[in-house]
């Protein structure tokens, strides 16, 4: 922008100078876009694994449970804890 306002305030500017200028700044904006189009895709990416890999933990660990246990367990609050709980994991990594 520095130098598009110093290009523009010397005498004798060319209109090529300032469009390769306003091309550079509108490259570099694309390339923040991008940039930020893959760090949001990583994030979710992460956060969707961890949220995975915890709920198949939270089974492997309800499976390995007696009858005993299960036998005095609400089956709603299991469940709730499987989907609401797991997905707060989620939540945490990818905020949006």
């Amino acid at each position: 922008m520095g130098r598009g306002f110093d290009l523009i305030t010397t005498p004798g500017w060319t209109a090529a100078a300032l469009l390769g200028l306003a091309l550079g700044v509108m490259g570099a904006a694309a390339g923040q876009g991008l940039t930020g189009l893959a760090r949001n895709y990583s994030a979710e990416f992460i956060a969707q694994r961890i949220e995975r890999d915890a709920r198949d933990e939270l089974y492997a660990n309800l499976l390995g449970k007696s009858q005993t246990f299960h036998g005095r367990q609400r089956i709603g609050d299991i469940m709730a804890r499987a989907t609401n709980d797991v997905h707060q994991l989620n939540l945490m990594f990818s905020p949006a």
